[in-house]
């Protein structure tokens, strides 16, 4: 069962993989969007993780629908400055 879930994960993660590389250029252009990643979400699965200096609320309202078909995550940082 084990080797079940990790194929399922893997299949998980190379769909967000290609959904976050196809937008990376236009998530990244949302005002307030700080990084776009993949990552592990809350429940354990993989994610997107967007990281944002904007509420959340306001990153998901324009989102493209094909990111909104994959598990999203948005979370709140300080604006991030290049150095």
């Amino acid at each position: 069962m084990s080797e079940n879930r990790d194929e399922i994960m893997e299949l998980n993660v190379q769909a967000i993989e290609k959904i976050r590389a196809e937008y990376d250029t236009q998530l990244m252009a949302i005002d307030g969007v700080n990084s776009v990643s993949l990552g592990i979400g809350k429940n354990g699965n993989p994610c997107l993780k967007i990281s944002t200096f904007k509420p959340a609320e306001q990153v998901r309202a324009k989102l493209p629908k094909d990111v909104l078909q994959i598990e999203v995550e948005i979370y709140c940082t300080d604006e991030i400055y290049a150095q």
